[in-house]
Formats: structure tokens, C-alpha cells, sequence
């Protein structure tokens, strides 16, 4: 197993300016990256650990790591993103200290790249 586990997090800005149209090309974009990557598929983290939050004023989770548990199930997690109307502001500040409190929340010595 790797000390330094693959994490890879993917914030959906779902703030008031995104329309249908630009959600749908963000969730293909998060697809295609996927598609490339080895996913981690057993408790032994070879492979990434892929997160998908949204975010506008408020941050929330739209994929866990827990949520699946080989690449085809996350692609169909992804394919199954659905646009909501928007109706606040962004705040990428505060989805950024989202991730860092609850995704990146194990921290190892040393450089964090």
C-alpha cells in the first residue's frame, strides 16, 4: 500500500450564474478525468479516492468515497448528477475550507502537495 494515498476532490460551483448547459460540461469534464484514472476499488489504497462536492454560499457533498466501490459504479454516480437551480452567491473560499476540514481532514508530516 502507498503512504501517500491518491485523493482527488472535485468541487461543482452551483452558484446562481451556472446554467444547466455549464453543469452539464463540468460533470462531463469530472467523467472524462475519471475515466482515465485507476480508482481504488479495496481497503489498500492503490489507486485515487475521488470525492465531488457542490458549492455556492454553502459546501455539500454530491459523492463520498464510501458512496462506491469500483470505477463503474462511480461513473454512474457522476452520470447521475443532476443540475438544480441556482439561487445563491459563490463562496470558493468556504468550499475550500470544506475540503480541507472534511475530506483532507488525515494529515501526514511533511510537504501536502
Amino acid at each position: 500500500c502507498p503512504v501517500y494515498p491518491t485523493e482527488l476532490v472535485f468541487a461543482l460551483d452551483q452558484s446562481y450564474d451556472i446554467s444547466k448547459q455549464r453543469f452539464d460540461e463540468m460533470r462531463e469534464v469530472i467523467k472524462s478525468i475519471v475515466e482515465g484514472l485507476n480508482i481504488r476499488e479495496s481497503n489498500c489504497p492503490v489507486g485515487a479516492r475521488v470525492v465531488v462536492v457542490s458549492y455556492d454560499s454553502g459546501t455539500s457533498y454530491l459523492i463520498r468515497g464510501s458512496d462506491y466501490r469500483n470505477k463503474k459504479q462511480l461513473l454512474q454516480l457522476i452520470s447521475q448528477l443532476k443540475y438544480r437551480t441556482p439561487t445563491e452567491a459563490r463562496d470558493i473560499g468556504n468550499a475550500m475550507r470544506f475540503v480541507a476540514r472534511n475530506v483532507f481532514k488525515r494529515t501526514h508530516a511533511g510537504a501536502n502537495v
